[in-house]
């Protein structure tokens, strides 16, 4: 059972790494399977399907992720600095061995809260020499 397993771990990889070794396809995996959008019959014949659907909708998820920061990032002009430099950025982003063992994008809510405050300070600036 998936729920009960060692390998329950959550991860993207571990869960199609224990969907593409099952052999037993029982109710503790229907909802799992129904997430990542497989609709057709559970059981160890359509392994290959249920693990093929499972990666396509992953990789979309993500594709959806990226748009979405990439549009913040050109909200908060933190695009074009990631683009020039990413080899600076690439360990906020994408563990690096040998330099980072986890991703740490905390680097990245801190610009983009100084990038806010600044903006929030010029309107309010703005804001008191158009009245005075």
């Amino acid at each position: 059972m998936w729920r009960n397993s060692s390998c329950a771990l959550g991860t993207d990889k571990t869960l199609l790494k224990f969907v593409s070794e099952c052999e037993v396809f029982d109710d503790s995996l229907t909802d799992t399977i129904l997430d990542n959008s497989y609709t057709s019959k559970l059981d160890a014949f359509h392994k290959e399907d249920i693990v093929e659907k499972m990666k396509i909708n992953l990789i979309t998820k993500r594709l959806c992720y990226i748009r979405q920061f990439s549009k913040g990032f050109k909200l908060f002009n933190t695009y074009e600095a990631i683009k020039r430099n990413s080899d600076v950025y690439t360990s906020l982003f994408i563990p690096v061995p040998g330099v980072t063992e986890e991703v740490d994008a905390n680097y990245i809510y801190v610009f983009i809260g100084q990038v806010t405050l600044l903006r929030r300070r010029f309107k309010q600036t703005a804001k008191r020499e158009r009245y005075h």
